[in-house]
């Protein structure tokens, strides 16, 4: 693959899927980024839907932070949505709870499986800092556990609630982990989530660029360390996302990234689903996102 120096994002990318190593993780995470309102539209117009050579994703599209496409292939495409279904749940979560809100860890909760950080029966943590396991880590357990202190199906109900609401027609959530095949949307329809998160609620992006460290239950002398899964974290044109992989729903990544163009830089979403590898095919779409 050529690179391209006008994306300096491309470069980080190949390393890691030549197999020389995974861009090296940072000790704390970079500033996001904020641009006015006129550099968010001075973007190229968009291009037609025509696939991307090499893309392995069933549907994938570039997307200025107000929500208007640039490009894509497949964008109305129902599709499982793994973990990304997370970005929903802290949604809710911080609409919802106040962040010092305690959060309980069941044994009921940890039946979920998926408990990376190794969190224990009783460990009690505030939101804010189980909202970090769960973007970071992409743990199943502080996501179960942040509906279960909620109430299970009040939280589902609020996560389809707030979808209607903003008019993501073909999304539907089952639970608040992702791990359910009726966790579905479409990459139009995460666009219009991810354009309002921009929007409204920034400090969930905020903390999915957190790289790792150590996070601290309030009622143990424990600490436990996470690290975050995303191989785009750390990277300084990452401004948060999420990734989401199961059988079913393969690889997919949706992320806010800077790039530089013309010597201005200017923020975009992308997302991809169902791809075998998200990494090498953010690459290939950068590649061919109009200059």
């Amino acid at each position: 693959m050529k690179l391209t120096p006008k994306v300096v994002l491309i470069a980080v990318i190949v390393v890691a899927v030549a197999g020389v190593g995974v861009y090296k993780l940072k000790s704390s995470h970079p500033p996001v980024k904020k641009e006015t309102a006129a550099v968010v539209n001075a973007l190229p117009p968009s291009l037609p839907s025509t696939p991307v050579p090499g893309v392995t994703a069933v549907a994938y599209g570039v997307y200025n932070l107000n929500g208007t496409e640039i490009m894509g292939d497949n964008v109305n495409q129902v599709w499982p949505l793994a973990s990304v279904t997370k970005l929903m749940t802290a949604e809710i979560a911080l609409k919802n709870m106040a962040t010092d809100t305690p959060i309980t860890i069941s044994s009921s909760t940890l039946s979920v499986g998926g408990n990376d950080a190794h969190l224990q029966i009783g460990e009690v943590y505030p939101l804010s800092t189980a909202l970090r396991i769960m973007l970071v880590m992409s743990d199943n357990i502080t996501a179960q556990a942040i509906a279960d202190n909620y109430g299970y199906p009040q939280f589902i109900a609020a996560m389809n609630a707030e979808a209607k609401s903003l008019g993501m027609a073909s999304t539907t959530y089952a639970d608040p982990v992702g791990l359910s095949n009726q966790d579905v949307s479409t990459i139009a329809d995460m666009a219009r989530l991810v354009s309002y998160l921009w929007s409204s609620n920034q400090q969930i992006f905020n903390i999915s660029t957190y790289t790792h460290g150590y996070v601290h239950p309030e009622n143990r002398a424990a600490s436990h360390y996470i690290i975050n899964i995303d191989q785009l974290a750390g990277h300084p044109d990452f401004m948060g996302g999420k990734t989401g992989t199961t059988p079913d729903a393969k690889d997919n990544i949706v992320a806010i990234l800077q790039r530089s163009n013309a010597n201005q830089g200017y923020p975009f979403i992308i997302l991809v689903f169902g791809s075998t590898d998200r990494y090498a095919d953010v690459s290939k779409i950068i590649a061919a996102m109009p200059q």
